[in-house]
């Protein structure tokens, strides 16, 4: 019969590489660059790097001059001591010394509404006798009414004084919150007299030097990343299975 030539070889598992396309977007790199700048204007005081330099991120590249910042948290800070003192004064209610002055007048003040009174069941009784005038009882009527009145003040100033107003406590407390706001927000513009390094990378560009005034927003330093690219990849999902990460 015929004879059929037969090969014999070894079986070898193994990967056959394959084409597979795919589009997608390239980042970083020489792409990614910064342009730094202060949020708010003032005097530089240093630029630490100069063109060439590498840093890393977070480094202090540059910093303003931060003396009237400092200043403005001292007066922040000063505020608020006060507003705290006001509002302890204010919800502890008067002093006790001069709750002894309003008590020295409210008892002058009873003193002399009594003599009122006395002086003018006098003048009527004299007025019934035919000796006082109308004339006469009129001004004690009207001695009378003014030393009511005086009196009346006198315990409404007490009571005053005995129990703090509400509405100036509430005040005093609210004062305190926006002594405390406007400290926060000076504290936080001093953070800002500090320009950071967002990345690693070179420095590309030095636009301004030591002592020069500089507006808000105005760039300062431009800095390039010095990390690899990175391509963002998107496959088809039958290409996506055959991949091999």
């Amino acid at each position: 019969g015929t004879h059929v030539p037969i090969s014999l070889v070894t079986v070898r598992y193994g990967e056959i590489p394959a084409m597979i396309s795919a589009y997608g977007t390239v980042s970083g790199g020489a792409n990614s660059r910064a342009s730094l700048a202060f949020p708010q204007a003032g005097t530089i005081a240093t630029i630490a790097v100069a063109v060439g330099d590498r840093v890393e991120k977070g480094e202090i590249v540059a910093r303003l001059d931060p003396g009237l910042l400092e200043n403005e948290v001292e007066g922040a800070q000063a505020n608020v001591q006060s507003a705290e003192a006001n509002y302890r004064r204010t919800a502890a209610g008067t002093r006790p010394q001069q709750l002894g002055e309003t008590d020295a007048q409210l008892q002058g003040a009873q003193t002399q509404l009594s003599l009122a009174r006395t002086q003018l069941e006098r003048e009527r009784n004299l007025q019934s006798y035919g000796v006082a005038s109308r004339a006469d009882v009129e001004g004690a009527e009207a001695a009378l009414a003014s030393a009511q009145t005086q009196h009346a003040v006198l315990v409404q100033q007490r009571a005053i004084q005995q129990r703090p107003w509400q509405p100036d406590v509430d005040a005093a407390r609210a004062a305190i919150a926006q002594a405390q706001a406007a400290l926060a927000g000076a504290q936080r513009r001093l953070t800002y007299a500090n320009l950071a390094a967002p990345f690693a990378g070179i420095v590309v560009a030095r636009l301004h030097n030591d002592g020069e005034s500089i507006d808000a927003n105005a760039p300062v330093i431009e800095i390039a990343s010095d990390h690899g690219s990175v391509f963002t990849a998107q496959f088809a999902p039958s290409d996506a299975a055959r991949i091999k990460i």
